[in-house]
């Protein structure tokens, strides 16, 4: 599923039951089925810090007891590199 990315939040947070750092990488986006903006909590992926707000990113979203959750799927990729992109429009 295609989503576009209205917010990220990514700082360290502490469990509640354990005491233990962890960084969850949860998105902001529009959903369609409830029409309004929700968070979809997921962690980060190797290329999840390219993403940034705007982008448009493909992935899985599933309805859990806690909310949704964002999974990747074959189709989820890094997004570009807009600085070169930027250079290859100048050339």
């Amino acid at each position: 599923m295609n989503i576009i990315i209205k917010e990220i939040d990514n700082e360290e947070k502490i469990g509640k039951n354990t005491g233990n750092t962890y960084r969850p990488y949860n998105i902001k986006t529009f959903s369609q089925t409830e029409n309004k903006d929700v968070w979809v909590y997921g962690f980060p992926i190797s290329f999840s810090n390219t993403w940034s707000i705007g982008d448009t990113i493909d992935v899985d979203i599933e309805k859990t007891e806690k909310g949704y959750r964002w999974k990747q799927n074959d189709n989820t990729k890094p997004s570009p590199d807009k600085k070169l992109e930027t250079l290859k429009r100048i050339e």
